[in-house]
C-alpha cells in the first residue's frame, strides 16, 4: 500500500521527464574560442586563441565548474595558433596548428610534444577515428591532407589528385571502415569527395550549396550544415545523404541564420547549433527539427560555434566572446510544499556509473528525516543506497552500490514536514 501511494504521487507530481536547461560554465571576453572535444560527461578539453597574443589548451574534470591549463604559450613571442582539437582517450590529445605543426600530449596534458609536418599549410581540421588512426587537412590554395596510424607520432602525405586545383579544405570525417568524406571548396563551387583510404578510389561529388560543416554515423550516412544567401537573405541548411554523398536530402532549407556545427548521439538523436544562439535539435534523424529555446538569453545574441554530444543527457557548446555552456537533463517536478528557492540540487545529475555517488544540496539548513530511492516503475530500491554523511549544514552526500543498474530513479528526502523529490539518472 505504501508504494502504491508513493507511485501515485510520483505520476501527479511529474510534468516534464526530457526538459532541459543550458547553463554557462565558462565565459572570457578575451578567449577566441576554436574547438571542444569531450572525453565523457564530465571530460572535456577546449582550446582558444587570446584576443591578443597566445594561445591556450584547457581542461574540465567536473563538467566545466573547474578549468586547469594543460598549455599556454601567450609568453611565446612567436606562439602557435590553435585550430582544431582531437582526444581518441584521456592520455593523448592532439592539436592542429598553423604554419603545418601538430600539438601531441601522451600524458594527459602533462608535456606536450611539436611535430612538424612536411608543410607550412594551416592545419585546419584534425579527426581521430581510433587512437591510432586519424588525418589532418590543411590550407589554403591546396588540399593537403595527412594520415596517421600510430597515434599521431608520424604522418603520411596523400596526394588525392593534382588536377584537383585551388581548392579550399572545408572538413573531413573519418568513418569506421577508413572512407574518408571531404567538403572542398574550389573556384567552380563545392565539392564533396569520398576517398576510399584501403583501394585508394576516390570519388568527386558535387554537393547542394550552403554546407560548410560534416558529420557522418558511418560509411554512408551523414549530414551537411551550414548556409547560404539568396539576395540579401540567409538561408540556414540542413541536408542528408544515405549513399555517401551520391545525392543528398533536404531536411532544413529556410531563412534563418548560418548553422556551423551538427553531431548526432546515434541514428535518431541530434543537435546542431548557430548563430543568434541557434539550437535545433531532432529525435526521428532529422525528419524534424524543433528550436531549443532552454538557454539565457544574452543582450547581444552569441554564436555558437561547436557542439559537442558526449552522452544523450549532456551535451556541451562552445561561443563567440569566450563562451561555453553545459546542458543537461533535468525534470520539472510540482509539489506544493517546495518552491523553486527551496529546491534540493542534485550534484552531480546525471551521475557517471565511474563516479556512482552524489550530493544533495539545499539553499536552507535541513536535516535528513528519512529518504527513499524508487525506480521509474515506483519499486523501492532504497537499498542502492550504501550509505550517507552531512558535509556542510546543506550538503550531503551519498553513495551508491556499484550494483545499481543504469537508468531513471526518483530521489525523496523527509526533511521536518516537507518531501524533496528529484530525477535522478545514472548511465
Amino acid at each position: 500500500m505504501i508504494i502504491l501511494t508513493i507511485i501515485s504521487i510520483l505520476l501527479f507530481n511529474i510534468n516534464c521527464l526530457t526538459a532541459g536547461q543550458w547553463v554557462t560554465v565558462d565565459s572570457n571576453y578575451a578567449n577566441i574560442y576554436r574547438a571542444i572535444d569531450c572525453i565523457d560527461s564530465n571530460t572535456c578539453l577546449t582550446i582558444a586563441n587570446y584576443s591578443g597574443w597566445g594561445a591556450f589548451v584547457r581542461k574540465t574534470i567536473d563538467g566545466g565548474n573547474i578549468w586547469s591549463v594543460l598549455y599556454d604559450n601567450s609568453k611565446e613571442s612567436m606562439g602557435l595558433k590553435l585550430n582544431d582539437l582531437a582526444c581518441p582517450n584521456d592520455s593523448l590529445y592532439l592539436v592542429a596548428c598553423n604554419n603545418g605543426k601538430i600539438l601531441r600530449s601522451v600524458n594527459g596534458g602533462k608535456s606536450w610534444d611539436t611535430i612538424k609536418l612536411k608543410t607550412d599549410a594551416n592545419l585546419v581540421r584534425l579527426f581521430m577515428m581510433t587512437d591510432n588512426f586519424g588525418c589532418v587537412l590543411g590550407n589554403p590554395n591546396k588540399c593537403d591532407f595527412y594520415v596517421t596510424q600510430n597515434k599521431g607520432q608520424t604522418w603520411d602525405n596523400i596526394r588525392l589528385d593534382d588536377s584537383l586545383k585551388f581548392y579550399y579544405a572545408a572538413d573531413v570525417f573519418i568513418t569506421k571502415d577508413t572512407i574518408f568524406n571531404f567538403l572542398l571548396n574550389s573556384q567552380e563551387g563545392k565539392y564533396f569527395l569520398s576517398y576510399d583510404y584501403k583501394s585508394d578510389r576516390l570519388k568527386i561529388l558535387e554537393c547542394p550549396k550552403g554546407i560548410s560543416r560534416l558529420f557522418f554515423l558511418d560509411s554512408d550516412t551523414g549530414w551537411g550544415v551550414g548556409s547560404y544567401f539568396s539576395g540579401s537573405t540567409v538561408f540556414s541548411c540542413i541536408y542528408k545523404t544515405t549513399d555517401r554523398g551520391s545525392s543528398w536530402q533536404t531536411q532544413i532549407e529556410k531563412p534563418g541564420f548560418h548553422i556551423s556545427d551538427i553531431k548526432f548521439f546515434d541514428d535518431f538523436s541530434g543537435i546542431a547549433v548557430g548563430h543568434n544562439q541557434t539550437v535545433i535539435r531532432t529525435t526521428d534523424g532529422g525528419g524534424n527539427w524543433l528550436s531549443d529555446s532552454t538557454y539565457p538569453p544574452y543582450a547581444n545574441p552569441l554564436f555558437f560555434l561547436k557542439v559537442s554530444i558526449p552522452s544523450r543527457t549532456r551535451q556541451y557548446l562552445i561561443a563567440h566572446q569566450g563562451v561555453v555552456k553545459r546542458y543537461d537533463l533535468t525534470t520539472s517536478i510540482n509539489n506544493e510544499n517546495q518552491n523553486d528557492s527551496e529546491k534540493p540540487v542534485i550534484f552531480p545529475n546525471p551521475i557517471n556509473r565511474d563516479l556512482m555517488m552524489f550530493k544533495l544540496i539545499l539553499n536552507t539548513e535541513f536535516y535528513v528525516a528519512d529518504y527513499s530511492l524508487f525506480d521509474i516503475l515506483g519499486v523501492n530500491v532504497t537499498d542502492y543506497i550504501k550509505t550517507f554523511k552531512k558535509q556542510y549544514e546543506n550538503i550531503i552526500e551519498f553513495e551508491l552500490s556499484n550494483s545499481t543498474p543504469d537508468g531513471i530513479y526518483y530521489f525523496i528526502l523527509k526533511s521536518g514536514k516537507r518531501n524533496y523529490t528529484n530525477k535522478i539518472i545514472i548511465y
